[in-house]
C-alpha cells in the first residue's frame, strides 16, 4: 500500500505543478509575441528564373506584411493559428510562397518568396498592372512603387495567359545588361503579324526581331547597333525579323 500512496503524491504533485505552470503561463506575458521577422526569399523555382524581385518590390511587400500581422502582438503564440495566417500573408499578390512557424518563447517567424517582376502592362484604359515570371497579373495599390521594368503593351496580354507566358520567354532570351538587355528596353509590342519588337533606350530605336530564333537575331542587331555608334548614325528601325538579313532604316536629323 506504500506504493499506491507513493503513486496517489506523485499524481497530486504533478496536478499542483502543472495547474501552477498553466496558471503562470496563461497570464504570463512572457509568451506574448513580441517580434514577428519578415524575410523576403529568393526564389530557387526555375520557372522564375532569371528574375530576381526588385528592390521597391520587397520592401513594399514587408511594409505591408508588418501592417497586415501588428494586429498579433501581445497575442499568445501558441493561440494563433497559422494557417489563418498564412491566408493573410497570401493574400498579397505579390507573395508567391510562404512559410510561417512559431519561435518560442515570443517570435513569430514568416518566410516569404516573393514573385519576380518582369513586365508593366499597359492597358488601353491607362492602367500599368506588373506581369510576374509566373505569368500571374499582380495588382498594387501604389504606383509610386512600381518595379523598373519594361513595358508591355497590348490589351490582349491581359485575358491571354498563354502570350503572356510566350512575352516572358521572350525576355528570357534577352541579355540582363548590354544595348539590348532589359534594362535598356523602354516597351515592348507584339502582333501576330511583326511578333515582338522592343523599343531601346535612350534612342528610341526600334527593333523587330519576330518570334524565332532569337538568340542568333540579337547577335546580329548588336554588331549593327555597334557600327550605327562608331560611325555616330542612328537608327530609326532595324528589321531583324528576316531569317537571313537585316533591313535598317536611319534617323533623319538629330
Amino acid at each position: 500500500m506504500v506504493w499506491f500512496k507513493r503513486l496517489i503524491l506523485t499524481f497530486a504533485v504533478a496536478i499542483l505543478v502543472g495547474g501552477a505552470v498553466f496558471t503562470i503561463t496563461r497570464h504570463s506575458s512572457v509568451f506574448q509575441v513580441r517580434s514577428i521577422p519578415i524575410e523576403i526569399v529568393e526564389d530557387m523555382d526555375i520557372e522564375q528564373a532569371p528574375f530576381r524581385a526588385d528592390g521597391a518590390t520587397i520592401s513594399g511587400l514587408q511594409s505591408r506584411l508588418r501592417k497586415r500581422l501588428q494586429k498579433l502582438e501581445r497575442q499568445k503564440l501558441w493561440e494563433i493559428d497559422i494557417d489563418q495566417v498564412g491566408a493573410w500573408v497570401r493574400a498579397d499578390d505579390w507573395v508567391r510562397h510562404v512559410r510561417i512557424s512559431r519561435a518560442f518563447p515570443n517570435r513569430l517567424e514568416v518566410s516569404v518568396t516573393a514573385r519576380a517582376p518582369v513586365f508593366l502592362l499597359a492597358t488601353s484604359k491607362g492602367k500599368m498592372i506588373p506581369i510576374a515570371a509566373d505569368a500571374a497579373l499582380v495588382e498594387t495599390a501604389n504606383a509610386n512603387l512600381l518595379p523598373d521594368v519594361p513595358i508591355l503593351r497590348g490589351d490582349r496580354f491581359l485575358s491571354d495567359e498563354s502570350l503572356r507566358r510566350r512575352a516572358i520567354a521572350f525576355a528570357r532570351q534577352l541579355p540582363a545588361e548590354g544595348p539590348l538587355g532589359m534594362s535598356s528596353i523602354s516597351e515592348i509590342t507584339w502582333t501576330s503579324e511583326e511578333g515582338f519588337v522592343i523599343l531601346l533606350l535612350p534612342s528610341k530605336t526600334e527593333v523587330k526581331l519576330g518570334e524565332e530564333g532569337i538568340p542568333l537575331k540579337l547577335a546580329r542587331v548588336e554588331q549593327i547597333l555597334e557600327y550605327l555608334n562608331t560611325h555616330q548614325l542612328k537608327g530609326r528601325v532595324i528589321d531583324a525579323s528576316f531569317s537571313k538579313k537585316v533591313l535598317v532604316r536611319l534617323r533623319k536629323g538629330p
